[in-house]
């Protein structure tokens, strides 16, 4: 993997990048890719009891400790609300991931599919938004043609972030299985840095990691050859 090799991930909230996706972020940065995260809030509302202000600074402090575990390069914020990220028109908030994208220049780019996974309304706003901007950005020639754009697909390695159950099928375009199993471990001591969020795992990082999948899905949206469905391992590789 080439040191230039550029990944931008976009979320909405502290916590969703590592509880469904930490071990590819793990994979991808001790591979020498720069990662870099885009989180739309701080997760201000994410405490029940405890006021928006703090909140806000016990969650990015989380994220940030939990971001270095993983390899992350830079994080970066929208400093947007949590539970108002939707009432940002999409137009707009599109135009502030742009920027980023204009000054990152990612060659593959990972945020929620267009149903936000959970169907938080945070989720589905940032997945909008994101579409827009990357494809923008390949039509003002900001991004290079063979950009690639991935949707986080539920699967059991979504439970621990959001919930839902795994798809009968993964669909809707070719599907990235990327094998985490080397990582399980760095994500679980990651997902164990938002403490404010009771991580579902309490042991043993090294024990707790034997009771995760080793692959985590993303669907191919934008990018890469016409294809029918299929399943392809690595990101950044040539279909």
């Amino acid at each position: 993997m080439c040191a230039q090799t550029r990944l931008l991930i976009v979320t909405a909230h502290p916590d969703d990048e590592s509880f469904p996706i930490g071990g590819a972020i793990a994979r991808y940065a001790s591979q020498g890719v720069r990662v870099t995260l885009l989180c739309a809030t701080r997760g201000e509302k994410g405490i029940p009891g405890v006021a928006a202000a703090e909140t806000a600074r016990i969650r990015e402090q989380e994220l940030r400790n939990a971001a270095a575990l993983l390899g992350v390069a830079e994080v970066r914020f929208l400093d947007l609300i949590d539970g108002e990220v939707a009432q940002t028109p999409v137009d707009a908030l599109a135009e502030r991931v742009l920027a980023v994208m204009r000054q990152v220049r990612p060659d593959a780019v990972i945020t929620f599919g267009p149903d936000g996974i959970s169907g938080h309304p945070d989720h589905v706003a940032v997945s909008h938004a994101t579409t827009q901007a990357f494809d923008r950005a390949v039509a003002g020639q900001m991004l290079a043609p063979t950009a690639r754009l991935f949707y986080i697909t539920p699967s059991e390695a979504t439970l621990q972030g959001c919930g839902v159950p795994p798809l009968p099928q993964l669909a809707g375009g070719p599907v990235a299985a990327i094998d985490v199993g080397a990582f399980l471990t760095t994500k679980v001591r990651a997902s164990q840095q938002h403490v404010s969020q009771h991580p579902p795992f309490t042991g043993a990082p090294e024990e707790e990691a034997k009771k995760l999948v080793c692959h985590e899905y993303f669907t191919l949206v934008r990018g890469g050859p016409a294809l029918s469905p299929s399943t392809f391992d690595d990101l950044f590789s040539i279909l």
